[in-house]
């Protein structure tokens, strides 16, 4: 029997009410998303919207300034992609650069022959082989700390580091390592011979270690230790003061070596390969040691050269790589024999330096003259002269009218001083 009037009617009327109700609704999406579009077209968050972390408009950019050395001479001025948040570190033997842009977001690039940031790799070229090594660690989901080679990764380690706060220091000219798990007596160093095969051997100090020191151009570190018989000591003197240092050189030798040299809590050490030396700064003096032996070379009292509470003066002490000198405040300390070489104007803690081994050239940017480069000879010891970075774009055409501070200063493989400056701010 055919079905009557009304079931016919009961069964049409709905999908008709259903079809009807889904076209209101993709009518109000595409309304809705083209309202989207049209407020990121004319709107002042348009800028927001586009790019990444990186290079995204409406945030103020790098200023790049490429120097031809020995004296410093233009050869571009211009302004970059790359947003001034950006922090910047260059890929070891390269003229290539890793871009942290905060938020998960790092790309690699390099300078091409118009001085650009061209980008070469990013998170999302996960299989991309880069040139260069920068190496970091990121934490497993079993607590085991994985070693990043360039943000790929290259490995996992049979350590554990519950607490998440494993660190790693590159030694050796980027070949071998150091890691470094824990605080306080839970603190735990281990050492890799090869960053991209070899496991993690604990170094056992014996002693409670409270800090490490390292050249990054060697294989040798020093550990600041405390007895656990005299961890709860407030000695001042440093006669009695219950830290020393020891050290091991692994790549030669598993055997701990002690030095009787005691030093306060908040000293400052240096370890220099070049020129095999100790140096430790603390509230009073400057003393230099023989690395290997500990014994003395030079002492450097401070009020001898420095006045008491000048400007609330915090004494600084700051390591050339690879040259056998350093800075105490603007002091230029020859480590091989203690003497004072000059004083380097307006070099501070804060300031920016580069170390030019072919022309034996010492560029830096004074902290109180934010955009000018002083020259220091480093053959001849004298002071040469200071520059100005320029007001003009390569092209010649007026540059954007702001004032800069410079935040980073490389020297290049290919031989070129690069200096990147940032709007000035008034925090």
């Amino acid at each position: 029997m055919a079905p009557g009037p009304l079931s016919i009617g009961m069964h049409s009327k709905k999908p008709e009410r259903s079809f009807s109700k889904t076209r209101a609704y993709a009518v109000i999406a595409a309304l809705f998303f083209l309202s989207i579009i049209l407020l990121a077209e004319f709107s002042p968050l348009a800028g927001l919207l586009t790019g990444n972390e990186i290079t995204r408009s409406g945030v103020q950019k790098f200023r790049i300034h490429i120097l031809a050395p020995p004296e410093l001479t233009k050869v571009a001025s211009k302004l970059t992609t790359v947003n001034q948040t950006v922090k910047l570190d260059r890929l070891a033997g390269t003229n290539s650069f890793r871009l942290d842009g905060g938020q998960g977001y790092y790309s690699y690039c390099k300078l091409n022959s118009n001085w650009e940031f061209e980008e070469i790799a990013s998170q999302k070229d996960r299989d991309a082989v880069v040139e260069g090594a920068f190496y970091s660690l990121a934490r497993e989901s079993n607590n085991k700390p994985a070693i990043h080679l360039n943000d790929r990764r290259l490995r996992t380690l049979e350590i554990s580091a519950p607490d998440g706060g494993a660190r790693l220091f590159v030694l050796n000219g980027n070949r071998s390592g150091l890691i470094t798990t824990g605080a306080g007596k839970s603190f735990k160093i281990y050492y890799i011979a090869d960053l991209k095969k070899s496991p993690a051997r604990r170094i056992d100090f014996k002693d409670q270690v409270r800090a490490i020191y390292y050249d990054e151009n060697a294989s040798r570190f020093y550990a600041k230790t405390v007895s656990a018989k005299n961890n709860n000591s407030t000695a001042i003197n440093t006669s009695v003061y219950p830290q020393r240092l020891k050290y091991i050189d692994p790549a030669r030798s598993w055997e701990i070596k002690s030095l009787d040299i005691p030093i306060q809590d908040d000293a400052q050490v240096a370890y220099l390969s070049k020129g095999e030396a100790l140096c430790v700064l603390d509230r009073e003096k400057l003393r230099i040691f023989g690395a290997d032996d500990g014994q003395v070379r030079e002492i450097i009292y401070l009020k001898d050269h420095f006045k008491a509470g000048e400007n609330n003066r915090k004494d600084s002490l700051v390591a050339l790589p690879m040259v056998p000198a350093v800075l105490v405040n603007d002091l230029l300390v020859d480590v091989r024999d203690g003497s004072i070489v000059d004083t380097l104007p307006g070099f501070t803690e804060k300031s920016l330096f580069a170390v030019d081994y072919g022309n034996k050239n010492l560029y830096y940017a004074p902290a109180s003259k934010t955009m000018e480069i002083t020259i220091y000879d480093l053959h001849n010891l004298a002071l040469k002269t200071s520059i100005r970075l320029g007001t003009k774009n390569s092209d010649g055409t007026d540059r954007e009218e702001r004032e800069d501070t410079l935040k980073y200063l490389f020297m290049l493989e290919n031989g070129y001083l690069i200096g990147l400056s940032a709007k000035a701010t008034n925090s």
